[in-house]
């Protein structure tokens, strides 16, 4: 689970498994939750507001054995979003990275994000992300591993976010997220990176 809503504390989220030991799991903004195990099956999944414990999203998502998932919780205050994505590995990915990037922010229309020295985008023209466009974005590519500087430029190819010196490591996997909001000064525009 990642956590891009743009609302502090933060988020608490459960997972109602069997109706017994659902896992209660709190997430603040720009962090996220690595290897939480799911049943298989059609799971409720609540999300509530770490301010005043007001649900913020309430949806069934339905789990397949041997799968792995990434959730994602973004928006604004009173408009709350969640989307899932399959995690799929590449064949051979060898000694590069696999990446993907998923558009979570507000206030920003399409974005373009280059990677490293290459002068043409990796991703492009990614509208915020929604159920219609997951599928799409989830899968990953490969890149060269190492350091690398990576840049988000709006449609009209002004940059608006940038991450610097990250290292990419060989043959692991990483999810790229433009998340905050365009208009706002406390909760800017940042590019955040997650590891599997």
């Amino acid at each position: 689970m990642i956590n891009g809503y743009v609302e502090e504390p933060g988020v608490i989220y459960r997972v109602h498994q069997n109706g017994y030991n659902d896992p209660l799991f709190r997430l603040n903004y720009k962090s996220y939750l690595k290897n939480t195990l799911l049943y298989a099956g059609s799971r409720q999944l609540s999300i509530y507001s770490g301010v005043n414990n007001a649900k913020i999203v309430d949806t069934v998502y339905t789990f397949k054995d041997s799968t792995s998932y990434s959730g994602f919780v973004y928006g604004l205050p009173g408009d709350a979003k969640f989307i899932v994505s399959e995690d799929k590995s590449i064949a051979d990915l060898g000694d590069n990275a696999g990446l993907r990037f998923f558009h979570l922010a507000d206030g920003v229309d399409d974005v373009n994000i280059t990677i490293g020295n290459e002068t043409s985008p990796v991703f492009t023209r990614t509208e915020q992300q929604d159920s219609t466009n997951i599928a799409t974005n989830q899968v990953f590519v490969a890149k060269a591993s190492g350091s690398t500087t990576i840049v988000a430029k709006n449609a009209a190819g002004t940059e608006i976010a940038r991450r610097e010196n990250y290292d990419l490591k060989p043959g692991r996997y990483y999810s790229i997220i433009l998340i905050g909001d365009a208009t706002s000064t406390e909760l800017p525009l940042y590019i955040g990176l997650i590891e599997y």
